[in-house]
Protein backbone atom coordinates (compact mmCIF):
# COMPACT_ATOMS: atom_id res chain seq x y z
CA UNK A 1 0.00 0.00 0.00
CA UNK A 2 2.81 2.42 0.83
CA UNK A 3 4.51 1.74 -2.55
CA UNK A 4 1.31 2.39 -4.50
CA UNK A 5 0.64 5.56 -2.51
CA UNK A 6 4.17 6.83 -3.05
CA UNK A 7 3.94 6.12 -6.80
CA UNK A 8 0.71 8.11 -6.98
CA UNK A 9 2.29 11.06 -5.20
CA UNK A 10 5.29 11.00 -7.55
CA UNK A 11 3.09 10.91 -10.68
CA UNK A 12 0.91 13.76 -9.42
CA UNK A 13 3.97 15.83 -8.54
CA UNK A 14 5.45 15.31 -12.01
CA UNK A 15 2.18 16.22 -13.72
CA UNK A 16 1.96 19.39 -11.67
CA UNK A 17 5.53 20.28 -12.62
CA UNK A 18 4.73 19.76 -16.31
CA UNK A 19 1.74 22.08 -16.05
CA UNK A 20 3.75 24.92 -14.55
CA UNK A 21 5.51 27.49 -16.69
CA UNK A 22 8.80 27.22 -14.80
CA UNK A 23 11.49 25.33 -16.69
CA UNK A 24 15.20 25.16 -17.37
CA UNK A 25 15.54 28.71 -18.60
CA UNK A 26 18.52 30.58 -17.17
CA UNK A 27 19.03 34.29 -16.67
CA UNK A 28 19.82 35.89 -19.99
CA UNK A 29 18.19 33.13 -22.05
CA UNK A 30 15.37 34.05 -24.44
CA UNK A 31 12.58 32.22 -26.23
CA UNK A 32 10.32 29.56 -24.71
CA UNK A 33 11.29 28.01 -21.40
CA UNK A 34 12.49 24.42 -21.48
CA UNK A 35 10.20 21.99 -19.65
CA UNK A 36 11.65 19.89 -16.82
CA UNK A 37 11.57 16.69 -18.89
CA UNK A 38 11.85 15.74 -22.55
CA UNK A 39 8.55 15.07 -24.32
CA UNK A 40 7.59 13.56 -27.67
CA UNK A 41 4.29 15.26 -28.66
CA UNK A 42 1.68 14.48 -31.32
CA UNK A 43 -1.66 16.23 -31.78
CA UNK A 44 -4.41 13.59 -32.04
CA UNK A 45 -7.63 15.65 -32.05
CA UNK A 46 -9.72 18.63 -31.05
CA UNK A 47 -12.88 19.22 -29.06
CA UNK A 48 -16.05 19.68 -31.12
CA UNK A 49 -15.80 23.48 -30.82
CA UNK A 50 -12.08 23.43 -31.64
CA UNK A 51 -11.13 25.37 -28.52
CA UNK A 52 -9.30 22.43 -26.95
CA UNK A 53 -6.57 20.35 -28.58
CA UNK A 54 -5.65 16.82 -27.51
CA UNK A 55 -2.10 15.48 -27.57
CA UNK A 56 -0.50 12.08 -27.14
CA UNK A 57 2.69 12.63 -25.16
CA UNK A 58 5.59 10.36 -24.29
CA UNK A 59 7.33 11.91 -21.29
CA UNK A 60 10.72 10.57 -20.23
CA UNK A 61 9.68 10.55 -16.55
CA UNK A 62 5.89 10.19 -16.42
CA UNK A 63 5.52 7.83 -19.39
CA UNK A 64 2.70 8.03 -21.92
CA UNK A 65 -0.35 10.26 -21.52
CA UNK A 66 -3.07 12.15 -23.30
CA UNK A 67 -3.02 15.85 -22.57
CA UNK A 68 -5.69 18.47 -23.25
CA UNK A 69 -4.69 22.08 -23.86
CA UNK A 70 -6.59 25.31 -24.36
CA UNK A 71 -5.90 26.55 -27.88
CA UNK A 72 -6.61 30.19 -27.05
CA UNK A 73 -4.41 30.32 -23.93
CA UNK A 74 -1.95 27.62 -25.03
CA UNK A 75 -2.24 26.16 -21.51
CA UNK A 76 -2.51 22.61 -20.19
CA UNK A 77 -6.01 21.82 -18.92
CA UNK A 78 -5.72 18.17 -17.92
CA UNK A 79 -3.48 15.12 -18.33
CA UNK A 80 -4.53 11.47 -18.59
CA UNK A 81 -1.52 9.17 -17.96
CA UNK A 82 -1.95 5.54 -18.95
CA UNK A 83 -0.06 2.27 -19.29
CA UNK A 84 0.27 0.43 -22.61
CA UNK A 85 -2.77 -1.81 -22.07
CA UNK A 86 -4.98 1.08 -20.89
CA UNK A 87 -4.64 3.40 -23.89
CA UNK A 88 -8.08 2.67 -25.39
CA UNK A 89 -9.75 3.20 -22.02
CA UNK A 90 -7.85 6.45 -21.46
CA UNK A 91 -8.80 7.71 -24.93
CA UNK A 92 -12.47 6.96 -24.21
CA UNK A 93 -12.21 9.04 -21.02
CA UNK A 94 -10.64 11.94 -22.91
CA UNK A 95 -13.28 11.87 -25.65
CA UNK A 96 -16.13 11.80 -23.16
CA UNK A 97 -14.72 14.45 -20.81
CA UNK A 98 -13.74 16.93 -23.54
CA UNK A 99 -16.24 16.19 -26.32
CA UNK A 100 -13.54 15.25 -28.82
CA UNK A 101 -14.72 15.46 -32.43
CA UNK A 102 -14.34 12.37 -34.60
CA UNK A 103 -12.41 14.22 -37.30
CA UNK A 104 -9.65 16.82 -37.66
CA UNK A 105 -7.30 17.84 -40.48
CA UNK A 106 -3.96 16.19 -39.77
CA UNK A 107 -2.32 18.20 -42.55
CA UNK A 108 -1.25 21.80 -43.33
CA UNK A 109 -4.28 22.32 -45.60
CA UNK A 110 -7.15 24.18 -43.90
CA UNK A 111 -10.30 22.07 -44.47
CA UNK A 112 -12.60 25.08 -44.95
CA UNK A 113 -10.68 28.30 -45.69
CA UNK A 114 -8.73 27.36 -48.83
CA UNK A 115 -5.33 28.17 -47.33
CA UNK A 116 -2.26 26.07 -46.59
CA UNK A 117 -0.08 26.58 -43.53
CA UNK A 118 3.67 26.73 -44.19
CA UNK A 119 6.72 26.97 -41.96
CA UNK A 120 10.27 28.29 -42.26
CA UNK A 121 13.04 28.23 -39.67
CA UNK A 122 14.83 31.57 -39.93
CA UNK A 123 17.31 32.90 -37.38
CA UNK A 124 15.86 32.68 -33.89
CA UNK A 125 12.28 32.08 -35.04
CA UNK A 126 10.00 29.71 -36.84
CA UNK A 127 7.98 31.73 -39.35
CA UNK A 128 4.44 30.54 -40.02
CA UNK A 129 2.98 31.60 -43.37
CA UNK A 130 -0.38 31.05 -45.03
CA UNK A 131 -0.54 30.25 -48.74
CA UNK A 132 -3.43 30.55 -51.18
CA UNK A 133 -2.63 29.70 -54.77
CA UNK A 134 0.76 31.28 -55.46
CA UNK A 135 0.32 34.02 -52.83
CA UNK A 136 2.13 33.57 -49.51
CA UNK A 137 1.49 35.84 -46.52
CA UNK A 138 3.29 35.92 -43.14
CA UNK A 139 1.03 35.00 -40.25
CA UNK A 140 2.96 34.59 -36.99
CA UNK A 141 6.42 33.96 -35.52
CA UNK A 142 7.40 31.34 -32.97
CA UNK A 143 10.51 32.36 -30.95
CA UNK A 144 13.14 29.69 -30.44
CA UNK A 145 15.19 29.05 -27.33
CA UNK A 146 18.39 31.11 -27.26
CA UNK A 147 21.09 31.02 -24.60
CA UNK A 148 22.60 34.14 -23.05
CA UNK A 149 25.59 33.57 -25.34
CA UNK A 150 23.28 33.94 -28.33
CA UNK A 151 23.25 30.27 -29.30
CA UNK A 152 19.92 29.48 -30.99
CA UNK A 153 18.41 26.02 -30.70
CA UNK A 154 18.17 23.86 -33.80
CA UNK A 155 14.52 23.44 -34.75
CA UNK A 156 12.12 21.84 -37.18
CA UNK A 157 8.34 21.60 -37.46
CA UNK A 158 6.93 18.11 -36.85
CA UNK A 159 3.22 18.66 -37.35
CA UNK A 160 0.76 21.31 -38.54
CA UNK A 161 -2.94 20.54 -38.03
CA UNK A 162 -6.42 22.13 -37.99
CA UNK A 163 -9.66 21.41 -36.22
CA UNK A 164 -12.47 20.11 -38.46
CA UNK A 165 -13.88 23.62 -39.03
CA UNK A 166 -10.54 25.20 -39.86
CA UNK A 167 -10.90 27.77 -37.08
CA UNK A 168 -8.10 26.57 -34.80
CA UNK A 169 -4.58 25.37 -35.55
CA UNK A 170 -1.71 23.62 -33.81
CA UNK A 171 1.98 23.58 -34.69
CA UNK A 172 4.17 20.96 -33.01
CA UNK A 173 7.87 21.76 -33.31
CA UNK A 174 11.11 20.26 -32.04
CA UNK A 175 14.07 22.08 -30.51
CA UNK A 176 17.60 20.96 -29.70
CA UNK A 177 19.72 23.38 -27.70
CA UNK A 178 23.23 24.35 -28.72
CA UNK A 179 26.25 24.57 -26.44
CA UNK A 180 27.65 22.32 -23.75
CA UNK A 181 24.34 21.57 -21.98
CA UNK A 182 22.26 19.67 -24.54
CA UNK A 183 18.50 19.39 -24.31
CA UNK A 184 15.88 18.53 -26.90
CA UNK A 185 12.17 17.91 -27.08
CA UNK A 186 8.85 18.96 -28.59
CA UNK A 187 6.85 22.16 -28.07
CA UNK A 188 3.34 23.28 -28.99
CA UNK A 189 2.06 26.52 -30.51
CA UNK A 190 -1.74 26.66 -30.73
CA UNK A 191 -3.80 29.55 -32.06
CA UNK A 192 -7.16 30.67 -33.40
CA UNK A 193 -6.95 31.31 -37.13
CA UNK A 194 -8.08 34.75 -38.28
CA UNK A 195 -8.43 34.83 -42.06
CA UNK A 196 -8.54 38.64 -42.21
CA UNK A 197 -4.90 38.76 -41.04
CA UNK A 198 -3.83 37.11 -44.31
CA UNK A 199 -5.56 39.65 -46.54
CA UNK A 200 -6.87 36.82 -48.75
CA UNK A 201 -10.57 37.53 -48.10
CA UNK A 202 -13.20 34.86 -47.55
CA UNK A 203 -13.67 33.57 -51.09
CA UNK A 204 -11.66 31.25 -53.32
CA UNK A 205 -8.75 32.72 -55.26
Amino acid sequence: MRKQSLFGVVVVALLVALALPAGAKKKGDTGPELPPTRQDITCVGFSANGKEAVFRIIDENVGTMFQVRSVKKNEILKSFPFSEDEEKRAWHRVKKAHNVHAEFADAPENPKKNVVMMSQVKGDKILIHMMRGEAIKPYLDIPLYKSKKGQVAEAFVKQMVWDHKGKYAVVVYHQKTAGRMKWEGDFVKAFKFKLYKTGFGSGAP
